[in-house]
């Protein structure tokens, strides 16, 4: 059961950072250069006021808040299962 809640929680977690990152591109500002690789998924994930457009924002901080605590529960599911196994 704790693996497919490991699973369950690490695909959200990254779908929803990766819808977060499709979301942005949609909207982003024109005063900005376009997304390339130099733009950092960090800084457009935890700043994204700098990159997409103003009505945009709150969603986009949701999206990455949600995907930021599936991949925390995931670390947790394999965290209690390290502690679990250590224990015996």
């Amino acid at each position: 059961m704790r693996q497919v809640a490991f699973l369950v929680l690490l695909i959200l977690g990254v779908l929803t950072l990766v819808g977060a990152t499709f979301l942005a591109r949609r909207n982003w500002r024109p005063d900005i250069a376009p997304y390339s690789r130099r733009t950092r998924p960090l800084d457009l994930m935890l700043h994204p006021e700098r990159y997409a457009k103003a009505e945009s924002i709150r969603t986009l901080r949701a999206i990455s808040l949600v995907g930021l605590v599936c991949l925390l529960g995931a670390l947790v599911v394999v965290g209690y299962d390290i502690l679990t196994i250590t224990l015996r």
